[in-house]
């Protein structure tokens, strides 16, 4: 069996070579190769991932692609799985690490062995770039049917990216059925995930063998409205064009609604732009009001404070 790692990268000169480290460190029977998709890095990227081409001592085939001019991510993402020619294509971003050297023996001899299955993931921790710090999150185990997995990454997404693998096929049968909606989105692994629900089980291994990330300002955890905004409204979107797409219930929707309401009305109390207030509560989709009374009363204070103008006479005292 033959095993891609799809590793795409961009200014990660601080983190690519923890990256390529937990990649070359796996103990496995199973052929391994390494994509990996440089979208121009303005930084050292290039240089390092050179100099483990030049060290590397391991079975593990290291292919580098670097773009001649930037082409942003999505469009990285999906060259760089189309340089893919394994039986299986594992995930693991320029700056995020895998930190257990059997995670692909594990999960790819057990997809072999149950091709029912699209997806196999593993539990994760995330670690804070500011402060260093290891933090774990509840186990985010599947459930029993293929739609209430659907159901369920519908609510809040309950993988991480860099825990997965795909049967290759999956995958591209995957990108083929959503190409047309990835061509102007920001998100991808949220969308390949909804659509991987409903192609097979989802296999869970209840050990973190890998660590997310989180840099400051990056588009899923920016300061910054407008890029807040952009990514909060493209994973509303992909949710609504996947159920639309498989004809799902409306209400299947709603409890994510709950929690995009209450982030944007938090995010609007607490910034000190006017502008950037106002744009934020643009992106709220009250609905009726039965949708407002099913936030927590103190979202609620807050909407109404804000709606009002209270909330600048507060914040000017």
């Amino acid at each position: 069996m033959k095993v891609s790692v799809c590793m795409i990268t961009y200014g990660h000169a601080s983190y690519i070579g923890q990256a390529i480290e937990g990649v070359l460190s796996q103990e496995t029977s199973h052929e391994i190769e390494l994509i990996i998709a440089d979208d121009t890095s303005p930084d050292a990227t290039e240089s390092i991932v050179n100099q483990f081409i030049v060290n590397n001592t391991s079975q593990i085939h290291i292919k580098y692609y670097r773009h001649a001019t930037n082409v942003g991510a999505m469009e990285n993402l999906l060259f760089a799985i189309k340089k893919c020619t394994g039986d299986f294509i594992a995930m693991c971003e320029g700056d995020d690490y895998w930190m257990d050297n059997s995670k692909i023996e594990q999960q790819v001899s057990f997809l072999a062995q149950n091709p029912q299955y699209s997806l196999s993931y593993t539990h994760s921790l995330f670690l804070n770039n500011s402060s260093g710090t290891l933090s774990d999150h509840p186990l985010r185990k599947p459930l029993t049917s293929k739609k209430a997995n659907a159901r369920r990454m519908l609510d809040s997404k309950f993988v991480e990216f860099a825990t997965s693998v795909y049967p290759s096929q999956v995958l591209f049968n995957i990108i083929d059925c959503i190409k047309h909606e990835l061509k102007n989105a920001i998100i991808a692994d949220t969308r390949i995930f909804l659509e991987a629900t409903l192609l097979g089980d989802f296999h869970y291994i209840d050990q973190p063998m890998s660590v997310y990330r989180i840099l400051e300002d990056s588009a899923s955890h920016s300061n910054k409205a407008e890029k807040f905004i952009k990514i909060k409204k493209d994973s509303l979107l992909c949710r609504e064009q996947f159920a639309e797409r498989n004809k799902l219930p409306e209400s299947w929707l709603q409890l994510y609604l709950k929690g995009h309401n209450t982030s944007f009305i938090n995010r609007a109390y607490f910034v000190k732009s006017n502008r950037d207030r106002v744009e934020l509560m643009k992106e709220i989709k009250l609905g009726s009001l039965k949708n407002l009374f099913q936030l927590k009363s103190r979202v609620i204070l807050k909407y109404v404070l804000i709606i009002t103008g209270i909330h600048n006479l507060i914040k000017k005292k």
